[in-house]
């Protein structure tokens, strides 16, 4: 957690045009405090879950796929989401890590019952099979195995995953000639510990970019485009 937040104490402290407003956030804190409703993680009823370690399985898959936003107007998240499950379903196997090191991009298309191509097929399989190759050499093909290597803490899984993924959920991007890490396996972190409620130790907060009103929290100037 503390790479986390060295990367974005680092930007947030260079930041030239958007900014963090420490007035606007406490408003936002106390707007919200105790009136946040409780909602299960899967209340649309989109995502699978047995309790279990197919479950840590289904969800590494679904956010390797989802590295980045679909493109596609007629499907989305949802159709991912879905069908991953449905396919879960109806083989347990499916995921298995040998199964992910050889999947093609048309298997993944049947796989989800997509009618065409899919926004970046290529790089989505290419991660698929990383996925599959690391769970099967370190972890016994399971990432169940990885979850409980991290000791119950959530920190600790957030650092293992961005070591041992970097294809996958550890990008970077330049400012002022520095590279800065982005740790896309918060997202999978997140998943994993909402569906193991009281597993892991409270040593890592939500992901905030989706949760919280940011133009409350942020300061912009008036031309600037979002």
């Amino acid at each position: 957690m503390d790479q986390v937040k060295a990367t974005a104490a680092f930007v947030a402290n260079r930041s030239s045009h958007v900014v963090v407003d420490s007035a606007g956030l406490e408003k936002v804190v106390e707007n919200i405090q105790d009136k946040i409703p409780k909602i299960e993680w899967d209340f649309e009823g989109i995502h699978y879950f047995d309790n279990g370690p197919l479950t840590v399985q289904y969800l590494f898959v679904l956010d390797t796929l989802n590295f980045c936003f679909w493109p596609d107007k007629n499907l989305n998240y949802d159709d991912l989401a879905s069908g991953l499950k449905e396919a879960l379903e109806n083989d347990k196997s499916v995921f298995d890590a040998d199964h992910l090191q050889k999947i093609t991009g048309l298997q993944l298309r049947n796989l989800l019952k997509w009618p065409r191509p899919l926004p970046l097929e290529d790089e989505r399989v290419r991660l698929l099979h990383e996925v599959g190759f690391e769970l099967e050499r370190s972890f016994g093909g399971q990432a169940s195995n990885l979850v409980e290597s991290c000791g119950r803490s959530a920190a600790k899984l957030v650092a293992t995953i961005a070591s041992h993924f970097p294809g996958n959920f550890l990008q970077f991007f330049i400012i002022n000639s520095n590279s800065i890490d982005m740790y896309l396996d918060m997202v999978v972190c997140e998943d994993t510990t909402v569906n193991l409620q009281g597993y892991f130790n409270n040593d890592c907060t939500q992901l905030g970019c989706f949760r919280l009103s940011r133009p409350l929290c942020l300061q912009r100037p008036p031309d600037f485009l979002v």
